[in-house]
């Protein structure tokens, strides 16, 4: 490593060219990242989605069943209940 105010005015230019060329390269590494991000999670998204949709119409359906259940169970309860207590 040269130091600075040894180095000649154009390896100077050189060793910023290869800096700009090296951040260039990063930026242009993390800006491909984000967008191979954001298309894969768009991807991922779309195929969960429909299972998603299929898991909540049955724990609506199991809801719905679990609630009756109880409805019946406390109806029976109270006419249980009724017919103890006369």
């Amino acid at each position: 490593h040269v130091p600075a105010h040894r180095r000649s005015r154009s390896s100077h230019c050189f060793i910023l060219l290869v800096n700009t060329c090296e951040s260039l390269l990063f930026q242009t590494a993390r800006w491909s990242a984000l967008l191979l991000g954001v298309f894969y999670g768009k991807q991922r998204f779309d195929y969960l989605k429909p299972i998603a949709e299929e898991e909540r119409r049955v724990e609506e359906a199991e809801k719905k069943a679990r609630e009756e259940q109880e409805r019946i169970y406390k109806q029976l309860s109270e006419a249980n209940a009724d017919t103890i207590l006369k």
